[in-house]
């Protein structure tokens, strides 16, 4: 009988994304299955069910400051998203990923990123395509605050808590640039 406390994975999550990785995959969510708190488990899949087919989804793993993140979002100090944030298209994985992030730079946790595909990727564009980039006051260029859902707090292997990003994100300045994927390389590469 299942623990109801316990967070078991629906069985629509538990499909590769690609055939060859079922096997590993299978392995991966035995493990999952039943080891986080079900409120948690059912908050984290929320965030990544929630019109999953129009959101890139991702994972931000760092020990620096939470609200700062939370508030002013991701400092890039690389040309591209995917040097910051790891995407997934597979949510045990990604439940995974969050369970060991202490593994990564002394991470306590990490930042979950949720950004319409139509805003990273080209081919998905439309009139509605915002710019994910800003520079903040210190000249520094950030991942926008608003792309970030949720910080989850982890602990010795174990998800502690998922804090959403209820952060005001009214930071921006009239004359605040905004920067969308493909410009951000030549704004660093110039120290725009």
């Amino acid at each position: 009988m299942k623990n109801k406390n316990l967070y078991h994975i629906p069985r629509k999550y538990k499909k590769a994304e690609v055939p060859d990785l079922q096997d590993d995959r299978n392995e991966m969510y035995e493990e999952m299955d039943g080891s986080i708190d079900n409120i948690i488990g059912l908050t984290l899949q929320g965030i990544y069910d929630y019109k999953s087919d129009d959101y890139v989804i991702g994972l931000h793993r760092t020990a620096s400051e939470k609200d700062d993140i939370l508030k002013n979002g991701i400092v890039m100090r690389d040309t591209e998203l995917t040097m910051h944030v790891q995407p997934f298209k597979n949510f045990p994985f990604f439940l995974r990923e969050i369970k060991y992030c202490e593994s990564y730079k002394l991470s306590n946790g990490c930042f979950i990123v949720k950004i319409p595909k139509k805003d990273v990727y080209a081919k998905d564009a439309d009139e509605t395509t915002e710019p994910i980039y800003y520079k903040d006051e210190n000249g520094l260029i950030r991942l926008r605050p608003e792309f970030i859902a949720a910080y989850a707090s982890v602990q010795d292997k174990e998800i502690k808590e998922v804090e959403l990003n209820n952060y005001n994100h009214n930071i921006y300045k009239p004359d605040t640039q905004f920067f969308y994927e493909e410009e951000i390389e030549n704004k660093m590469k110039i120290g725009y």
